[in-house]
């Protein structure tokens, strides 16, 4: 099977969706497919993550196809201006969002997105009419977030005479809302009426795109859940820095990661915790609280709040070797997300570089529903203790869970741990076999 990826973010861009698409490709080419790849040439200012790489990918087909001068030149520079260089999913977005400012930055940036989406598919067409002459494709694969993905994809289809077409959403294009809310409802659908399989990294992202908002249910369309997932091979890339004596015990909990301006609250944990060290009576010195992300002092005001800003070490913003680094040199690793009504299946990848280091979690899911999937998939791997807002009694079990756990540390010397034999199925192989079956089902 000769597939076609069109992406906006592949190795070697260090960008979260590019771990997700390069995996894809990696595996389905160890699988026998003929996998190609077209991808945007990643800004000047962005960073390398050789943690991707992998063998056999000098034999894949791989371009890469910037914007045109002439939006370079103007609507990029005249962005910058207007909005800045700041994601419209960032942090402080995010926490801009409920204010008229930030709405109207946000409508700006969706608004840029699309021209330059569109600007793309140009480029696209005329990069692959070169680079692809009289060649033909069984599948196009293509991933949102990015408009330019999957509209690309949906133009150059026909081009390259494929059968199929795939859209990973890894978000909503509705996501965010916002007074143009209808207009994004529209692209989703036309997107999801012209691809032939729709993929998603959860249930609940899946039940956004494409559920019934009046039944609940899942319409017809040929769709398949795949997790994020985690590369054994990415462990080759870790060093453990951690040289100190083993005299020397420090319980170490690592958070790398944005906190999306307070929508990850992380206030649970740290209020537990710091009843689990005056129980235990630990000196605050045998405790370093690491963090790794762009949002260093929101982490430590929350720390401070319970008496624990002592113990922060902030990294700043790391590459993502250095977070596997500092994941492996932990004994907790923290994680956070939320799970509302109208916003479910919020499975950040990092659970799954936990996974993959076999390290314990400790989740904090802030929201107004109880049994995330989330929770569901840490209690199947056996991985830690997942605290749900919804759930009344959550709160009591997090303190338990980790009076017990830190217990153990502080008497055992270690945090013996044991994940069930389930957390094998979150690897990016099982990942692009389920994949490879999906596409071939609509394919043939």
């Amino acid at each position: 099977m000769k597939v076609l990826f069109v992406v906006t973010a592949f190795y070697p861009e260090q960008a979260v969706g590019s771990i997700r698409v390069t995996k894809f490709a990696k595996y389905l080419s160890q699988l026998g497919d003929d996998v190609s790849v077209v991808s945007l040439t990643p800004p000047s200012w962005s960073s390398c993550d050789e943690t991707l790489y992998f063998d056999g990918l000098e034999s894949i087909n791989s371009i890469k196809v910037d914007q045109s001068n002439i939006f370079k030149k103007v609507l990029m520079k005249a962005r910058v201006a207007t909005i800045g260089e700041t994601s419209a999913n960032s942090s402080k977005a995010m926490s801009d969002n409920g204010k008229i400012v930030g709405q109207f930055k946000y409508a700006l940036q969706f608004f840029y997105t699309l021209i330059k989406a569109v600007d793309w598919v140009f480029q696209v067409r005329k990069s692959v009419r070169r680079n692809f002459k009289g060649e033909s494709f069984d599948v196009v694969f293509t991933s949102y977030p990015s408009l330019s993905s999957p509209l690309a994809g949906i133009f150059i289809k026909k081009l390259v005479s494929a059968s199929a077409l795939v859209v990973d959403f890894r978000d909503p294009v509705t996501y965010g809302g916002g007074w143009f809310a209808f207009f994004k409802k529209m692209i989703q659908k036309y997107i999801v009426l012209k691809a032939s399989l729709v993929v998603f990294p959860s249930r609940g992202v899946r039940d956004m795109v494409i559920g019934d908002r009046k039944g609940g249910s899942v319409t017809e369309k040929q769709n398949a859940v795949i997790y994020n997932g985690y590369d054994p091979d990415d462990i080759k890339s870790i060093v453990s820095n951690d040289h100190r004596p083993l005299s020397e015990k420090i319980f170490r909990v690592v958070y790398t990661g944005a906190l999306y301006g307070g929508k990850r609250d992380i206030s649970p944990f740290f209020s537990a915790f710091s009843e689990v060290v005056q129980r235990l009576a630990l000196p605050l010195d045998s405790i370093q609280l690491d963090y790794a992300g762009s949002e260093g002092e929101a982490f430590r005001k929350t720390a401070n709040h319970y008496g624990l800003s002592a113990c922060v070490t902030d990294h700043g913003r790391v590459s993502r070797v250095d977070s596997l680094n500092l994941q492996i040199d932990s004994d907790l690793c923290l994680l956070a997300s939320w799970n509302t009504k109208s916003d479910k299946g919020i499975i950040t990848g990092k659970i799954f570089e936990f996974f993959m280091n076999r390290k314990p979690v400790v989740s904090i899911v802030s929201g107004d529903v109880p049994d995330s999937e989330l929770k569901e998939i840490i209690t199947l791997a056996n991985a830690g203790y997942c605290y749900e807002e919804a759930d009344k009694e959550s709160y009591s079990g997090l303190v338990l869970w980790l009076e017990d756990f830190v217990r153990h540390w502080r008497d055992a010397g270690d945090c013996d741990h044991k994940y069930s034999e389930s957390v094998d199925d979150f690897s990016h192989i099982k990942n692009a076999e389920v994949l490879h079956s999906s596409i071939m089902s609509v394919w043939q």
